[in-house]
């Protein structure tokens, strides 16, 4: 693992605009910290403000804004403001965003990504050492999967999976009952730090 970097200034610089490249990102880390070489998928972390480190981590632990406004004691519009900022740095190369999407599926497919990552590569705390999953129906496997690697919404994932959306609801129900998370971020957190550590939760029949 890579030792922090202190990039403040480069940091507010990146964010001043609208997309960011993550290739330039990696020469600049390179350049700045005498690196030989950064993983693409590790340049976000490097980027990313010690306050929106913890948003995120609070995001992944599954608070809300509005939750993690209370906790941190600064107010809803900082909160999103963060938000805003967390999914810019994580738009470019590591996080393909299609034109078509708006901005609201924008940041949340990067905001499970970097969240996803930040358990894989030890940037965000995750422990479930003590917790047992019961196991999943191969259907809602499919699901988490899709949810982890892309991001999709419900109504997408039922497209993909030639299904219902009311039925993908009721799988992601059933998901987040067994993984006792209350929404999307936290299951991903959840579902990286199980894969991690190889502790999947074995399939049962059905779908």
């Amino acid at each position: 693992m890579f030792a922090h970097v202190n990039l403040k200034n480069n940091t507010e610089d990146f964010q001043s605009s609208e997309v960011y490249n993550l290739r330039t990102m990696s020469t600049m880390l390179e350049r700045n910290a005498g690196l030989d070489s950064v993983p693409s998928e590790c340049v976000p972390f490097y980027l990313l403000t010690e306050r929106q480190r913890e948003v995120l981590q609070y995001r992944a632990d599954g608070l809300s804004s509005c939750e993690i406004a209370s906790v941190m004691g600064i107010s809803y519009r900082t909160v999103e403001k963060h938000i805003h900022g967390i999914s810019l740095i994580a738009i470019g190369d590591v996080y393909s965003i299609s034109e078509n999407y708006g901005y609201a599926n924008q940041q949340r497919i990067t905001t499970i990504g970097l969240i996803r990552d930040g358990v894989y590569y030890g940037y965000l705390s995750h422990d479930l050492s003590d917790t047992v999953i019961s196991p999943l129906s191969e259907r809602e496997v499919e699901i988490v999967d899709l949810l982890l690697d892309t991001g999709r919404t419900n109504p997408e994932m039922a497209g993909v999976l030639s299904i219902s959306t009311r039925t993908v609801d009721a799988h992601m129900r059933s998901i987040h009952d067994k993984f006792d998370t209350r929404n999307c971020y936290q299951l991903a957190a959840r579902a990286a730090y199980l894969k991690l550590h190889d502790r999947w939760p074995g399939k049962k029949n059905g779908s």
